[in-house]
């Protein structure tokens, strides 16, 4: 069931749903209304202590590091019998910043290894960190990264 679109011809509630997302975009449009988006990157921010972050308040199941910041995990893959994790993540603070590919390995998916970093920044155009990648098992049983 769902909200999606029923098969078919469009239902009416649906039709008046587009017709009015039309109208007042159209209408908004008429006044001048424009919608910008901005990005500022905050090159002197400073990473926060990670005695910030009270325990307390940390997760029980979900992955999270044993402290500091982290976003965007990604890259799982499963190898030799060993869950393996990469993930955004700045070892020297709990605020976004300093990212490295960070890599943590598990057998149970619930208790958690970290490894060393599986990239860091290491050239010029590294300045803001290592972002996001894949990691996968090529043929003839090669992970890669």
């Amino acid at each position: 069931m769902g909200m999606g679109r029923p098969s078919g011809a469009w239902s009416t509630p649906w039709l008046v749903v587009v017709l009015v997302h039309w109208l007042l975009c159209a209408t908004e449009r008429r006044r001048g209304a424009v919608v910008e988006a901005s990005h500022v990157e905050f090159a002197s921010l400073q990473s926060v202590p990670a005695s910030v972050v009270d325990n307390r308040l940390r997760t029980g199941y979900h992955f999270q590091p044993p402290r500091n910041w982290i976003n965007d995990p990604n890259g799982p893959m499963y190898f030799n019998g060993v869950y393996h994790l990469f993930y955004q993540y700045n070892p020297n603070g709990s605020v976004w910043g300093n990212i490295v590919w960070a890599h943590s390995v598990s057998t149970d998916l619930v208790n958690w290894i970290a490894l060393d970093p599986a990239i860091r920044p290491s050239k010029p155009f590294d300045i803001n960190g290592c972002w996001s990648g894949s990691a996968t098992v090529l043929p003839g049983n090669r992970p890669v990264i």
